[in-house]
């Protein structure tokens, strides 16, 4: 949420700079004009009916509300293409783990993970807040992150979870990791941007500067 709060997609609007939401909610929002209602489902206040119209404005076709499954399906193929064509992917980062540099990305839908991945470049934002010193303590946030925002621990049902670990196209990974790695679009340029802003730095005990050279 922090492109919201910082004002990223109208700021590369202004830019002449094409930003499409992947997220499948935060697209449905993007392309009424809309903002996002809810941090994890930031379409809940619209219908079907609604969606169903919108999409059928967009492709001149008609939609049935009742049936989600269309619905689901035309944003797959609008969103995938977008993967395929796009320079960059931005995304935004659950963890910035200061002790190896890497950044712990977790999803429901697997738009993030192609994002970071397909397109050559990828920018992850995040506030100052997300950076923890260690994999010890990333761990544990990564067991107590899908309780506190659906209630469940990520292997029971439920919504599903996807976790995502990036690290610099530097970095050399042994055994089979290394020639997957090699072989995707993660060898191009990857850029970690820390965004400070109001209340983040008071709330840091050590203050940004000490977490800044811990992440670096």
């Amino acid at each position: 949420m922090i492109a919201e709060e910082i004002g990223l997609n109208e700021a590369l609007e202004l830019a002449g700079v094409e930003a499409v939401e992947t997220d499948l909610g935060e697209y449905i929002v993007q392309q009424l004009g809309d903002r996002p209602s809810h941090i994890l489902a930031p379409a809940v206040h619209l219908s079907a009916a609604q969606v169903a119209e919108l999409f059928g404005r967009l492709s001149g076709e008609a939609f049935d509300p009742e049936d989600t499954a269309a619905l689901v399906a035309y944003a797959r193929g609008v969103l995938r293409e977008r993967f395929l064509t796009a320079d960059v992917g931005i995304t935004g980062v659950n963890m910035a783990v200061a002790e190896t540099g890497s950044l712990v990305l977790i999803e429901s839908e697997g738009n993030i993970r192609l994002s970071a991945s397909l397109p050559r470049t990828h920018i992850a934002l995040m506030g100052i807040e997300k950076v923890v010193r260690d994999w010890t303590g990333a761990a544990h946030l990564m067991q107590m992150l899908p309780l506190a925002s659906h209630g469940r621990p990520a292997a029971t049902t439920g919504p599903a979870s996807c976790t995502s670990f990036s690290s610099t196209p530097g970095a050399r990974p042994s055994g089979e990791l290394t020639s997957r790695r090699r072989s995707s679009a993660s060898a191009a340029a990857h850029a970690s941007t820390p965004v400070p802003s109001t209340g983040r730095s008071a709330a840091t005990p050590t203050g940004p500067a000490t977490a800044g050279r811990s992440a670096r």
